[in-house]
């Protein structure tokens, strides 16, 4: 009985004392939880407070030197996000965005000049090249020339000038123009001619200086009539063989061609009064040229010749012979029977001696010597060329004064020009 008591009174008290405990237990849980709570919100508070206003920014000093722009404020708000509180472009990023070009004066300007001026350097140059205005001229489309030659057709022309045309091709129909004397083609780009101009029977004078020509129709022989042949600045190596063939011509222009050597055949233009080979590299010159007996002109001036047949005397018509600018080292005595001659051109030669005979050209009005190896001349030379104006001995390897003193040069009325070699 007692134990069961005691039990009943100790489960009683343990009941009784966890109950009173509980409360106090609950009180205290909540009263922590409370002043966590508070602990939170005054830190949430003291978080809240608002951000500091941006510091004032100074104006740039004349020349600001780099550094980095202050960095942000970062605090963090409620929401736990970074907060700038300065505005995206700085007053100093904007200045230095307006600062003026020191050489321009102005960005804009500045930019906009060195826009247009662009340096150009080519690889073997060392210095860049400023670029110029000029611009290449487009290249010009070949003119059609159908319609001027229907129009020549039409009126019944007898000259048609189709010069400076840029002009590459003829057509065939150039062979209905039969009634032309004169054709001028000059300052073109024609290659070639077509077969069909051989149909002008009666041309008399055919122009075709500063093209590409390389060789000519042989239905050119046709040209019966033909008397000038213009063929200057082309791109000859021979003389086309048809040529040979046009024995009415009286005038042959071949200059500034490549052309090295004349065919003995040059004596089948027994008409010929004018021959030009001049700005050529023929290094021999055929005596069958001597036969045109007729001539009044020969330019065979720079080429590489070394010598001139001795049947150059038998061109006693001549009143022009240029030789100059050769490799001549000597004259044919045969030149004194060029009795009309006026014009001799001897100079830039390696001419070691003048012959006598020259005295009898008497109607010679220029005398002509320079850049030679000339050291004298004959006796009472000059004295004989009564018709002398213009006299130039210079360049030469002269020791002493020319034979006949002074009083042979009274009869010049332009200029003497004499070098003397002092030792």
């Amino acid at each position: 009985m007692w134990a069961s008591t005691e039990q009943k009174y100790t489960s009683s008290r343990s009941s009784s004392s966890s109950s009173s405990f509980e409360p106090i237990v609950v009180m205290k849980r909540q009263a922590a939880k409370a002043s966590g709570a508070e602990g939170e919100g005054e830190t949430a508070s003291r978080q809240r407070k608002p951000p500091l206003p941006p510091k004032p920014t100074l104006p740039p000093p004349p020349t600001p030197p780099a550094a980095a722009e202050p960095q942000p404020s970062t605090s963090r708000g409620t929401g736990g996000q970074m907060e700038d509180p300065l505005p995206p472009h700085s007053e100093l990023q904007k200045a230095r965005e307006k600062k003026p070009s020191i050489i321009s004066g102005s960005t804009e300007a500045s930019q906009e000049r060195m826009a247009r001026k662009v340096m150009m350097t080519l690889p073997h140059d060392t210095k860049a090249k400023a670029p110029t205005d000029k611009t290449r001229k487009p290249m010009q489309p070949d003119r059609d020339i159908s319609k001027d030659i229907s129009r020549c057709k039409e009126e019944s022309s007898t000259r048609l000038d189709l010069s400076k045309s840029n002009v590459s091709v003829i057509p065939p129909s150039i062979k209905e123009l039969t009634q032309l004397t004169e054709l001028y083609l000059y300052q073109n780009k024609i290659l070639t001619l077509p077969n069909e101009i051989g149909s002008l029977t009666h041309l008399q004078k055919l122009a075709l200086s500063e093209n590409s020509l390389s060789n000519l129709p042989p239905s050119l022989e046709n040209m019966r009539n033909l008397s000038v042949l213009d063929l200057r600045h082309n791109k000859l190596q021979e003389i086309p063989d048809v040529i040979y063939r046009l024995h009415s011509l009286t005038t042959l222009h071949l200059r500034y061609n490549k052309i090295r050597s004349v065919s003995e055949d040059i004596k089948m233009l027994t008409n010929l009064t004018v021959l030009s080979l001049r700005e050529n590299k023929v290094k021999v010159l055929p005596k069958e040229v001597c036969q045109l007996v007729g001539l009044t002109s020969l330019d065979v001036s720079y080429n590489q010749l070394e010598s001139i047949p001795a049947e150059v005397g038998n061109l006693t018509q001549l009143n022009t012979l240029d030789l100059q600018h050769n490799e001549l080292v000597s004259i044919p005595s045969t030149i004194g029977n060029l009795r009309a001659l006026a014009r001799l051109g001897l100079r830039y030669n390696k001419l070691a001696a003048i012959p006598d005979s020259i005295r009898e050209c008497v109607n010679l009005d220029e005398f002509n010597i320079e850049a030679n190896n000339i050291t004298t001349l004959p006796a009472i030379l000059l004295a004989n060329l009564t018709q002398l104006k213009n006299i130039t001995l210079s360049r030469n390897k002269f020791t002493e004064f020319p034979g006949g003193g002074p009083a042979q040069f009274c009869s010049v009325q332009v200029r003497l020009l004499l070098a003397l070699k002092r030792s």
